[in-house]
């Protein structure tokens, strides 16, 4: 369980982000940046943006920015953007707890029944062509496992999204509801029962992955609006 394949990022052309070389050693460590990390003036948004060189190794090398939005009390925003002068394969990993759940794998949507309720986890992308997967527990490899600790493991939900592109967005959207997501490009809508936000992205390398994102409730007519970023 050692390898990128199997944590919660984004794998390229199913290389890890370093180089194994040994049992319990990895060379060639990417370097890391925090690109933004910053609450809103009300504080029920919360924006965190990095960036690691992992795959800049690569031939044509490939960028990967990362950005994490807190829309409210218990819903996440995950976007990943993925960039590369050449074609690659982009993999999208979430390994979630071993629960009961509903899967719907023409839209991404994967539903947990957990003793404290239903969870909502939906993944997407801006590519036309992707494949999803859910697998838990695979006994001829170590996906679909989790490990509490060492030489021992137990079975996991593993749910991925694979695309193969020069630049592709990733989003996931985790929440205790459902909530629609709208792509027209340049914005991601995301809208609940009780609030909706909007986030404006930008990919020219030089700036943040999310230049703005705003929310506001359904049920207040005027206002409502909270800046949680700006660039």
């Amino acid at each position: 369980l050692a390898g990128t394949l199997y944590h919660n990022t984004v794998t390229v052309d199913e290389l890890d982000q370093m180089d194994r070389a040994g049992k319990f050693l990895w060379v060639s460590w990417p370097r890391c940046e925090v690109r933004a990390a910053a609450p809103s003036a009300g504080k029920s948004l919360t924006h965190w943006e990095g960036e690691h060189s992992g795959y800049q190794r690569l031939k044509p090398p490939v960028r990967h920015c990362r950005g994490v939005v807190r829309l409210d009390d218990e819903w996440w925003l995950v976007i990943d953007f993925l960039s590369s002068p050449g074609d690659h394969s982009y993999r999208l990993h979430w390994l979630f707890q071993d629960a009961p759940y509903s899967w719907e794998q023409n839209t991404g949507l994967l539903v947990l029944r957990t003793p404290a309720g239903p969870y909502w986890a939906k993944i997407g992308g801006s590519a036309a062509h992707g494949a999803w997967s859910l697998m838990r527990g695979d006994q001829e490899t170590p996906r679909g496992w989790s490990a509490p600790y060492y030489w021992s493991r137990q079975p996991a939900l593993s749910l991925s999204l694979t695309v193969r592109a020069r630049s592709t967005f990733f989003w996931t959207l985790f929440g205790p509801e459902p909530g629609d997501l709208a792509w027209d490009g340049d914005h991601l809508g995301v809208k609940a029962r009780e609030w909706e936000a909007s986030l404006a992205l930008q990919t020219n390398g030089s700036s943040r992955l999310i230049r703005s994102a705003t929310r506001k409730k359904l049920n207040e007519k005027v206002g409502g609006f909270e800046e949680c970023i700006s660039s």
